[in-house]
C-alpha cells in the first residue's frame, strides 16, 4: 500500500486580511500525491517569514539609517545599508535552499507499543545546487530531525521518531520541513500530512504464558501431513504460509509453478490462539499475551490460527500471516 500525503501550506500569524487571502488560496492549493509522485516544491508551497534574530536585524539596520541621516554620519549610513543588504541576501538565499526540491513520503513500518515509530520524508534534489541544513518537525509532539544537507543531485531520508503509548492508528499530524541557511535571520517552510497512519502493534507481553490445555492435542492439534515431519508423502501445490525452505525448487522448474515436499509422521500440531485461553479479564492484557503468542508461534514455524471476538484467522504461517494477526490484535475495538 502506497503512502501519500496531501501538502498543506499555512502562515505564521498571518495578519486578518491575509489569512483571509490564504484561506481561499488553501483550497486551491491541497494535493494529495501518491508516494511514487513526489510533490515539488515551488513559490507556491513554500513559505518564508524572518525569525526574532531577523526581525531585530531589521529594525537595527532602520534605525541606524534614519538616525544617522539626521547627523549626515556617512558611514554609520553605509553600515546600516549594508545591514539591510544582508538581511535582503539572506531571504533570497534561505528561500532558495528549499525551492525546487522534490517530496515525497517515506514507507512507515508498523511497531510495537511503547517503540519508537520513525516517520519522515525522502527528499531529492533536482536542480544542480547543494542544499543545506534541511530539518523536519512535528509540532504535535514537539521533536525535530537532525540537520541534513544534500549535495547537488542527490537524495536523500529526513526522518523523526514519534514515541508511541498504545495500539493502534496513530496520526502523528502536520509535518514541517524547515531550513534557516544560511545565517538564521530567515525560516523557509513548508507542511505535510501523512495521508497514511502508523499502525501500532500491541506491546508483546515480556514472559510466555500458555495456557495448560495447549499440551493436550484435542483442542490444540490438527493431525495430517504437513512439511515437516519424517517420511516423504509426496509433492503438493504451494499454498500460502507454506515454508520457502520446503519449496522443491528442481519439480518447481519442470512443472512451471512452485511445489512443495510433504512429509508424514511426526508433524507439529496447529495451533489456535484464542481469546478465552488467556486467562486474564482485562482487554489490554489479554492482546498482549496473544501478541506474544503470536510471535512464538512464527519464530517456531509452527501454523497457528487466532481467534478473538469478531476475527478468525486460518492456521498458517509466514511473515503475511504473522502481519495479519498482529494487525488485528491492533486494531481490536476499544482501544
Amino acid at each position: 500500500m502506497g503512502t501519500t500525503i496531501t501538502t498543506l501550506n499555512t502562515w505564521h500569524d498571518p495578519p486578518i486580511m491575509i489569512s483571509l487571502l490564504h484561506r481561499w488560496r488553501l483550497s486551491k492549493a491541497i494535493r494529495t500525491l501518491d508516494s511514487d509522485e513526489p510533490v515539488h516544491l515551488t513559490l507556491g508551497n513554500l513559505y518564508i517569514f524572518p525569525e526574532l534574530s531577523g526581525l531585530g536585524f531589521a529594525v537595527t539596520s532602520v534605525i541606524m539609517i534614519i538616525g544617522f541621516l539626521n547627523f549626515a554620519i556617512n558611514p554609520a549610513i553605509l553600515m546600516g545599508c549594508l545591514l539591510g543588504s544582508l538581511l535582503w541576501v539572506s531571504l533570497i538565499h534561505t528561500h532558495r535552499n528549499l525551492l525546487g526540491l522534490q517530496v515525497r513520503a517515506a514507507p512507515v513500518t508498523p511497531v510495537f507499543a511503547g517503540d519508537p515509530a520513525h516517520i519522515g520524508l525522502w527528499i531529492r534534489e533536482s536542480g544542480r545546487r547543494p542544499r543545506y541544513g534541511l530539518s523536519l518537525k512535528v509540532p504535535l509532539v514537539r521533536v525535530s530531525s537532525t540537520p541534513v544537507d544534500l549535495a547537488a543531485g542527490a537524495h536523500g531520508l529526513i526522518s523523526v521518531p514519534i514515541p508511541t503509548s498504545r495500539r493502534g492508528l496513530l496520526q502523528p499530524g502536520r509535518l514541517t520541513l524547515v531550513s534557516h541557511y544560511p545565517l538564521g535571520l530567515m525560516r523557509v517552510w513548508t507542511h505535510a500530512k501523512l495521508a497514511q497512519p502508523i499502525l501500532v502493534y500491541p506491546r508483546p507481553e515480556a514472559r510466555a504464558v500458555y495456557p495448560q490445555s495447549r499440551e493436550g492435542h484435542s483442542r490444540y492439534g490438527e493431525q495430517g501431513p504437513g512439511t515437516q515431519g519424517d517420511d516423504f508423502t509426496g509433492l503438493t501445490p504451494w499454498q500460502p504460509g507454506d515454508s520457502p525452505k520446503s519449496v522443491h525448487w528442481k519439480a518447481s522448474v519442470q512443472q512451471s509453478s512452485l511445489v512443495v515436499k510433504r512429509f508424514g509422521g511426526s508433524i507439529p500440531e496447529k495451533n489456535w490462539l484464542r481469546w478465552e485461553d488467556a486467562g486474564l479479564s482485562e482487554r489490554e492484557a489479554v492482546l498482549s499475551r496473544l501478541c506474544r503468542w503470536v510471535l512464538d508461534a512464527e519464530a517456531g514455524q509452527t501454523p497457528y490460527g487466532l481467534e478473538i471476538p469478531g476475527v478468525t484467522i486460518i492456521p498458517g504461517h509466514g511473515l503475511d500471516h504473522a502481519r495479519r494477526c498482529l494487525e488485528a490484535l491492533a486494531l481490536f475495538p476499544g482501544s
